[in-house]
């Protein structure tokens, strides 16, 4: 008979011991990283706000410095009149405040040459945010770029610039739900 050498395997009790130690440090790090990934999203969207709040007081400027002035009340035709040149591109302003619009209502909104605050920020407009990217949504009025927008019982993780604010256009940062 040839001679074998002893095998030996795990305990029942080191098999456990290494379970424990395992469970152990998942609950110690998991946690870290959902909230490093929150940071992130958060992160992101503070930088979304900047360029909003930029790209407003630079349309304003330029506004002012081009003549225009807050309007009484909506000029309706003479809305055409609230087009501002920003590097060779238009971007109509709002009566009440001289802020960007969303999407301007005035010429062609499509055209290449016409800005919306989503082309001015840098972003493309994607609904789905698929794959974890930023989803966007927006109207005349409002621009929202965020990973979560308010849903049933969700306040969301989102950037929202209200063109129409009166007396002055806001962006506000909501991330309850990051």
């Amino acid at each position: 008979m040839p001679y074998c050498a002893k095998q030996r395997g795990f305990t029942l009790v080191e098999l456990i011991l290494v379970i424990i130690i395992i469970g152990i440090l998942s609950a110690i790090f998991i946690p870290s990283y959902w909230e490093v990934s929150r940071q992130a999203r958060i992160a992101t969207l503070d930088g979304v706000s900047a360029a909003m709040r930029s790209a407003a007081a630079i349309t304003r400027v330029k506004a002012l410095s081009q003549g225009l002035e807050i309007a009484p009340s909506n000029p309706g035709n003479g809305q055409q009149n609230y087009i501002v040149d920003v590097e060779g591109l238009s971007v109509e302003v709002d009566w009440r405040n001289l802020c960007p619009e969303s999407i301007p209502e005035w010429g062609d909104a499509l055209s290449d040459s016409t800005l919306s605050m989503l082309d001015y920020i840098q972003l493309t407009a994607n609904p789905t945010g698929l794959d974890g990217d930023l989803k966007t949504e927006v109207d005349n009025q409002f621009t929202r770029v965020g990973y979560q927008f308010p849903s049933a019982g969700k306040l969301g993780c989102f950037v929202e610039y209200d063109s129409f604010g009166d007396p002055m256009c806001t962006v506000r940062l909501v991330i309850d739900d990051c």
